[in-house]
């Protein structure tokens, strides 16, 4: 009996399971064959078999491949969608900027978190206490509290990594009341390198197993990817890029196909949402080609007239918009400009602000203690659900190709047609 050479195994759909394979075995063996005439061997890690080049051998392979195909267009066309398509195609690990992680989750007590993250990643375990301030935001007064924090030293991170408690309010009072009540604990990174991301999520998968909780079980907890803008080098930074990278975040049909996959539960909502319709427009706008400057003033002071309800915010001039927005602040909480500095998609104001720390906007916001002057851009819109890698290769995926490229105009069409030929 004569024998080919191995098949390639891109005969069938990318992800094929063996489970799926010994299906195949059983539609090809189906048919009373004989193995007289020569034989083509089915390539796979064991050795399933071989069929025979007669009629019935034809007849067994074309219901196997209509099998396959039934297989693969049931299983990933329908779950495929904007941010598959940057996973795959556009994240490049070997040219990915650093990024900062910020992970959310309940069920496990700092102590088995900081276990398990030692166990999976070295280093010692030590507890420190901070003095955090805190501008509460009814009484205009400053108060200072404790709190404690379980630091992971000379680990695979580097720098220290931080389990602390998170309160996960929408309201600027009685912070040291919430902080010592709340059963919800984030894990704060370095700034770190993808490569450093692989242990780190081993270590997530294991308290899953653990009994940690997230987002699916009810509790309005996130991960945030924190991606360097610039090497984090403020002559580096350009208005171009991160327009590019907003815009291809929140184009509508983008934005759907996110919202499809992310499933960010009501709950979660009141945290996230699209900048002011004002600013929305000139995101989206291919012509919208300001300075750092100009983006600056736009994003910090226009935007936030529009949102306090100036409906000349975009035509004020920039003296009269600089000193209403100041006046409306000293007499309003910060709170009311939320939606404009914090509760985004992505989060833009700590990149701006890093790019003008000694305007008057970025020093009153450092002065709340909510905001700090970091060179990054906030991914925040991605439920704690323990899949931190998948993330991060879909975020940083839309900012290397904006960076790189400019815009990016993708729809479903897309997936299916790179589907159909990754199977043929």
């Amino acid at each position: 009996m004569l024998r080919a050479q191995k098949a390639p195994r891109e005969l069938f759909a990318a992800g094929t399971s063996h489970h799926q394979l010994e299906e195949i075995q059983r539609l090809l063996f189906a048919y009373p064959v004989y193995f007289t005439k020569p034989t083509y061997r089915i390539s796979h890690s064991n050795n399933l078999g071989y069929f025979p080049c007669n009629k019935w051998g034809f007849m067994a392979l074309g219901k196997c491949l209509l099998f396959v195909i039934a297989i693969h267009f049931s299983t990933v066309v329908y779950a495929d969608g904007f941010l598959d398509y940057v996973e795959e195609h556009l994240f490049q690990a070997e040219s990915a900027p650093r990024i900062g992680l910020e992970v959310e989750l309940t069920g496990l007590a700092p102590d088995e978190i900081g276990e398990i993250l030692q166990k999976k990643l070295g280093g010692e375990l030590v507890w420190k206490v901070r003095l955090e301030d805190n501008l509460d935001s009814r009484t205009r007064k400053i108060e200072t509290y404790e709190v404690h924090e379980l630091h992971l030293v000379n680990s695979l991170m580097g720098k220290d990594l931080i389990v602390k408690p998170e309160d996960n309010v929408t309201v600027n009072t009685n912070m040291a009341e919430m902080k010592a009540k709340t059963r919800i604990y984030e894990i704060v990174t370095p700034p770190i390198h993808y490569e450093q991301v692989i242990p780190l999520q081993d270590a997530l998968d294991e308290m899953k197993l653990r009994g940690a909780l997230g987002t699916l079980d009810g509790y309005a907890v996130a991960i945030q990817v924190n991606v360097e803008m610039g090497e984090g080098d403020p002559k580096k930074i350009q208005a171009k890029n991160i327009l590019a990278i907003l815009r291809n975040y929140l184009k509508p049909d983008h934005r759907d196909s996110i919202a499809a996959d992310l499933q960010v539960p009501e709950f979660r909502q009141k945290y996230l949402g699209l900048y002011s319709p004002g600013m929305m427009s000139r995101i989206l706008d291919l012509k919208y080609n300001p300075s750092n400057s100009q983006f600056f003033f736009d994003f910090m002071y226009r935007q936030s007239l529009e949102v306090l309800g100036y409906r000349e915010a975009w035509t004020l001039s920039e003296v009269q918009a600089r000193r209403y927005l100041q006046k409306e602040l000293e007499r309003r909480s910060f709170e009311e400009i939320l939606p404009v500095v914090k509760w985004n998609f992505i989060r833009t104001s700590a990149v701006l602000m890093f790019l003008y720390p000694q305007d008057w906007l970025s020093k009153f916001l450092h002065s709340t203690t909510w905001f700090h002057q970091y060179p990054i851009l906030e991914f925040r819109e991605a439920n704690s659900d323990f899949q931190l890698l998948k993330r991060v290769k879909q975020f940083l995926g839309i900012v290397q190709f904006s960076e790189k490229s400019g815009d990016l105009n993708w729809n479903q069409k897309m997936t299916k047609t790179m589907q159909c030929r990754s199977l043929f």
